[in-house]
């Protein structure tokens, strides 16, 4: 038996290693074998994902807001835990080498290894061999170095997650709230302002860099919701791809060097983020531009002093562009709740940033 327990022991602390040292160390993401961790967060949200129904409509994004914060936090104490049962198993196969002798009994080995892994040091049962004294200093060893890097850790993930919202938000003022291809370039359109376009699609260039590089080193910030209502990076990932789309099938005019570029690498984002989290491409059943939608397309862009050659060779050209990322994007939205964004809106929205919880009204003038 306490051959076995050591066994287990060892297991248990090579797979919380292993599992800490790919998930937090290690900036690449293995999508190879069985992990822990992936199993934890396939289980933990759809678990809490089918909870979310259950819920009114406007308590649903709070809850599932939720996930990702206490996912993280539970993850760390699964880690902390297979470390403590771990070493707990494998000082119990050395029952005789503590002191006081033969007091040792396995619930008093998990005692004597969370206090070690955690650095307490109470000194109430005392390692007595050479064995046993390795594996305590082993352990708390392993339990202070955890604790650093979980620290650094937490600073490093947060910052990549401000880092991403902070652009998000600027989308607000720019193509509404939630976002459209079509109001993005109608603001554009108004101003004549296409050397800001240009600009415009560089930063998202980076930003969709910095989502592949981020969210495949640190797949928990997926899970992680925007604050404002109708933003999710899904959602703004869709618009910017949808506009690129339009400039380089040549539906609208546009800087067509920089769009390829900025849709290359959301593209790229697209299809990695999807093998990561094991979603396959999903044909989007109600199409997002179909007929109806297509044709107010053309109309919105053309009130706004647009020029359009809507050929249909450019139409096929700008279907071709969506079969290479909607489908990704839809296994993405589907899988994180993040619904997609319509191309264009019948109606007016009112940006986020106008508008007044107190008034109840919209800051129409601006």
């Amino acid at each position: 038996m306490h051959f076995l327990g050591a066994l287990i022991g060892l297991m248990m602390i090579g797979m919380a290693l292993r599992e800490g040292f790919e998930t937090i160390v290690m900036p690449r993401t293995s999508i190879q074998g069985m992990r822990l961790t992936r199993l934890f967060y396939k289980q933990g949200w759809r678990i809490w994902s089918k909870g979310s129904l259950k819920l009114p409509v406007e308590r649903r994004e709070g809850f599932l807001s939720a996930f990702g914060p206490l996912s993280l936090i539970g993850l760390l104490v699964m880690w902390a835990m297979f470390l403590v049962l771990g070493f707990g198993l494998l000082q119990w196969s050395q029952v005789d080498s503590f002191a006081p002798r033969h007091s040792l009994t396995l619930l008093s080995a998990f005692y004597l290894s969370g206090t070690t892994v955690f650095t307490l040091g109470l000194g109430d049962i005392i390692p007595t061999q050479p064995f046993s004294r390795f594996v305590a200093v082993t352990e708390a060893g392993t339990g202070f170095g955890f604790l650093a890097i979980v620290i650094g850790y937490l600073p490093t993930l947060y910052q990549s997650f401000s880092r991403r919202e902070t652009i998000i938000s600027m989308l607000d003022s720019r193509a509404s709230s939630p976002p459209s291809s079509a109001e993005l370039l109608c603001r554009y359109a108004k101003t004549h302002d296409y050397a800001s376009l240009e600009q415009f699609l560089k930063d998202w260039e980076v930003w969709g860099a910095e989502i592949l590089e981020s969210h495949l080193s640190y797949p928990v910030l997926a899970f992680y919701r925007s604050q404002h209502t109708g933003q999710s990076w899904v959602s703004a990932l869709a618009t910017i791809m949808d506009t690129c789309a339009l400039i380089i099938s040549g539906v609208c005019p546009g800087p067509l060097s920089q769009a390829t570029h900025t849709f290359a690498i959301g593209r790229h984002a697209a299809v990695d983020l999807a093998i990561v989290f094991g979603v396959d491409p999903e044909p989007i059943t109600n199409p997002r531009l179909h007929d109806i939608d297509w044709n107010l397309l053309c109309t919105k862009l053309t009130g706004a002093g647009i020029k359009l050659s809507t050929s249909d060779e450019m139409k096929a050209s700008l279907d071709d562009l969506r079969r290479q990322y909607e489908p990704h994007l839809n296994a993405l939205a589907t899988r994180f709740l993040m619904p997609l964004p319509p191309w264009v809106y019948e109606i007016d929205n009112v940006d986020n940033w106008k508008s007044d919880p107190w008034k109840q009204g919209e800051m129409s003038h601006l």
